[in-house]
């Protein structure tokens, strides 16, 4: 729930750095700073937050084998789904790699492994990279979708969500896409109304080496702003506007 409220928040309206015609086009590019001087603004229509607060269901977490991955992750009972945890290396890799007595570890690495939580709060999904030295590095998040066990997923408006994650020269990508309800229903009563139909999208800019989020960026709408990425420089672009951001300050 802390990822639903996050993405409320960003998408409130912030201080804009560009003006726009009365079209809805900017005028001229926006221009920032290569470090944000403040925590969050808007520009070219895309709502950004340098170092935002870490979150359990969404982080990048490093394991020297799948015994201490396990263990981060599902520790402490946190692994619902199973009788007795893995005790070894290799238990722990038949929990994360066999689902259903099928094995979802084949070929190189990354896997994506999902994992049920229940009806209504969707899977956990773990983005799995092999190191060099066999470490495993892993990008774990809650995730709402429809799943095969129940078409009832629905929780604060959010139909489905999906991630790509990608592995850019000592960073961790994420580009997560949020589709709500078409008809603005809600289902969690104690959450804000509903943007009919919207889809959001969000990137997630983690260092790979302290697993620390340096950038988050968010947008959405038919006029959504492209994102991409050139080394540690982040262009955004809408229309008439454009910008760049530096990852680190």
């Amino acid at each position: 729930m802390a990822f639903i409220s996050v993405l409320l928040a960003l998408s409130a309206p912030l201080a804009c750095k560009h003006k726009e015609n009365s079209n809805g086009t900017p005028s001229a590019s926006a221009s920032a700073p290569d470090a944000l001087t403040k925590e969050e603004l808007v520009l070219c229509r895309a709502s950004l937050v340098r170092n935002p607060p870490s979150e359990d269901d969404w982080r990048v977490v490093r394991a020297k084998n799948w015994i201490d991955a396990y263990q981060t992750l599902y520790g402490d009972g946190r692994d619902t789904k199973v009788g007795d945890p893995p005790q070894t290396n290799e238990q722990a890799r038949t929990s994360f790699c066999v689902r259903k007595e099928m094995e979802r570890c084949d070929g190189q690495s990354p896997w994506v492994l999902t994992r049920y939580l229940n009806s209504a709060f969707g899977e956990l999904e773990d983005h799995v990279f092999v190191e060099p030295d066999q470490s495993l590095l892993i990008y774990h998040a809650q995730v709402k979708r429809w799943t095969d066990v129940s078409g009832l997923n629905q929780i604060s408006c959010i139909t489905s969500q999906n991630l790509k994650v990608t592995r850019p020269e000592g960073l961790v990508r994420v580009t997560v896409s949020t589709r709500y309800q078409e008809d603005g229903a809600q289902v969690d009563r104690n959450a804000p109304d509903c943007p009919p139909g919207r889809l959001e999208i969000e990137d997630r800019f983690y260092d790979s080496r302290t697993t620390k989020e340096l950038l988050r960026i968010t947008r959405g709408g038919a006029r959504a702003a492209e994102v991409t990425l050139d080394g540690e420089v982040v262009r955004i672009s809408a229309g008439s506007c454009n910008t760049e951001v530096s990852l680190r300050k």
